[in-house]
């Protein structure tokens, strides 16, 4: 026969504390196989200001907002360098073949071309004509002549400098566009990082969670095993040790997932990092973004710096002149042309009148009709930039209020835990409501770390939007 009961029974937990422990011995023997294995190999440590100078380095918006820029201020350099320096060329011509062999001499002619920013059209060019003398054995001058023309529609009398002036304020909007660029990878790259550091203590609560399932799911077995536990109260630990490993192994995915393409696109790097946590001076932030909401004047002064708002005005700008043009289109049109030479020197004026067009009172109309289109963008562009300003502001103002809130939420799901404790441990709230209110207390803490960065993204989205340089750099120390 079998040991008796009572015997069974206390043999029953120390059998199990040895299984216990000889599992014990096998899991530390496997952590320090796998530390040692490691230990060589820690992964790359980056903080947030290392991560956002990364991030600005290798972003494929910042790289092309960049080269805009360069190639904005290559065209404007172009533009000015025409008006500037003349263009030259030199023609060759040898003599010509026919059926009676060769004839003629070999001739040169040197043109020098500036066109200038006067008026509608202007142009000084000049060219020389050199011929080879056989006899002599040298080049000798055979013509010159220098001239100079200009052209005046008294309908468009400042078209020549037009290109000039939209070289530059193309490369403005280009400026303007690259700070913006840049700014945009900022507060990106900020939030990236709040996010994966909270999906990080979103893990480590899964794995205690799951250390805890498995250590209560231990408790039920031992008690099993001396007969204490029905086999539901086994199901039951069974049941909460798979929930909490399927959410570990949901968030682990989450978490790698997000971790893996923040290092590719602002990391620029496949390989295994980890990030250092932030400890944002959160009162000082809150009085830094408080001050910047109560700023008077910054809005009206943003939305007339906007680029969206700019390139309107441009083109409000552009459709008045052409309702100018057009109204100005029966007026004469003045050429004149001065030229100077071997065969000596020549004044020609002339004066042209357009008498008539069948379409000039149309093409009027059309004119003032696209103003209006453009005025009309011109206001919406600014009530687009006015409003999106004002929600930066808004989510700003939401921020703050979240942060002040925070000692409120903290005292009552403090109170709330207390009170609903003494329920469970009374026996009138079940197991399940439990762990539902512990879970939802972990949800509110960690939604509580998310507020500083949430609060730092806000700020930093506002000053962007603002025009304000970005002090990220103070924030992030």
């Amino acid at each position: 026969m079998g040991a008796p009961w009572t015997q069974r029974r206390c043999e029953a937990p120390r059998m199990h504390a040895k299984r216990v422990g000889s599992l014990t011995s096998a899991v530390f023997v496997w952590m320090s196989l796998v530390a040692l294995g490691q230990s060589g190999s820690d992964p790359t440590q980056w903080t947030a200001q290392e991560a956002i100078a990364r991030a600005r380095e290798q972003h494929a918006d910042v790289r092309q907002a960049q080269l805009a820029l360069d190639l904005a201020e290559l065209e404007l350099r172009a533009a000015q360098a025409q008006g500037i320096v003349p263009s030259v060329n030199l023609e060759l011509t040898p003599p010509s073949l026919s059926s009676g062999g060769l004839s003629g001499d070999v001739a040169g002619h040197l043109a020098l071309d500036l066109p200038l920013s006067w008026g509608t059209s202007s142009q000084i060019s000049g060219s020389l004509g050199l011929a080879w003398n056989p006899s002599t054995g040298e080049w000798g001058r055979s013509t010159w002549e220098v001239s100079f023309s200009q052209s005046l529609r008294l309908s468009q009398p400042r078209a020549a400098s037009k290109n000039l002036r939209n070289k530059e304020e193309a490369v403005q909007d280009a400026r303007v566009s690259l700070v913006a660029a840049r700014n945009a990878v900022v507060r990106t790259t900020v939030e990236g990082y709040g996010n994966l550091l909270n999906e990080q203590v979103l893990v480590d609560q899964a794995q205690a969670d799951v250390a805890q399932a498995e250590a209560d799911l231990g408790k039920q077995k031992e008690l099993a095993d001396v007969g204490l536990a029905a086999e539901a109260s086994l199901v039951q630990a069974r049941l909460g040790l798979l929930d909490a490993q399927i959410r570990l192994s949901e968030r682990e995915s989450t978490y790698t997932a997000d971790k893996e393409r923040f290092g590719r696109l602002v990391l620029g790097t496949d390989e295994d990092y980890a990030l250092v946590s932030l400890k944002l001076p959160l009162d000082t932030l809150k009085k830094e973004a408080s001050a910047l909401l109560t700023q008077e004047g910054l809005v009206a002064k943003a939305v007339a710096q906007a680029s969206e708002v700019r390139s309107a005005e441009q083109a409000a700008v552009s459709a008045q002149e052409a309702v100018q043009a057009a109204r100005r289109a029966a007026l004469p049109n003045l050429s004149l042309k001065a030229t100077m030479g071997d065969v000596g020197w020549q004044v020609g004026l002339s004066l042209g009148f357009p008498l008539f067009s069948p379409t000039r009172d149309f093409d009027v109309k059309i004119a003032e009709a696209k103003l209006l289109m453009a005025q009309d963008k011109l206001a919406a562009a600014q009530e687009n930039v006015k409003d999106r300003l004002l929600t930066r502001q808004t989510t700003l103002r939401a921020a703050l209020a979240s942060l002040d809130r925070l000692p409120m939420e903290q005292e009552k799901w403090s109170l709330d835990e207390t009170v609903t404790k003494a329920k469970w441990e009374a026996g009138s709230l079940s197991d399940e409501d439990w762990q539902t209110f512990l879970e939802d207390k972990r949800a509110f803490a960690t939604d509580a770390d998310r507020r500083g960065v949430t609060l730092l993204v806000a700020y930093l989205a506002c000053r962007d939007g603002l025009g304000l340089e970005l002090d990220v750099e103070e924030w992030l120390k």
